[in-house]
């Protein structure tokens, strides 16, 4: 444009995506893994110990379908936002996808 030289470029981000020069898309791959890791970390470090703490004493409501359908209902959204999902994706799916133990299986080992 009007004789401006663009200089080439390793890699680009557009719309998201991150295009190296090769086209092979590894940036944009380790890139999504990093920040799926850092996601689960953020919910691991955070939202775990908030819903373990008394787990000890009220870790016996979590064998009633009543609670583990209120702990699913807290971490379904969660898991739908690690990986992008829609909001009628199923809480099994997402959380098999986002990498999150299962509610009742964490909060029983937090118990122990």
């Amino acid at each position: 444009m009007n004789g401006a030289i663009i200089d080439p470029v390793k890699e680009t981000k557009i719309l998201g995506i991150i295009i190296d020069h090769k086209l092979d898309y590894r940036p944009h791959i380790k890139y999504a893994i990093a920040k799926a890791t850092r996601i689960n970390r953020a919910v691991t470090g955070i939202a775990q110990p908030i819903m373990s703490y008394g787990a000890l004493i009220t870790g016996r409501a979590v064998k009633y379908q009543h609670i583990q359908k209120i702990l699913r209902q807290m971490v379904t959204p969660m898991a739908q936002q690690a990986v992008k999902a829609y909001r009628s994706s199923s809480y099994i799916s997402v959380t098999a996808l986002a990498d999150f133990p299962p509610i009742e299986l964490f909060m029983d080992s937090e118990q122990q």
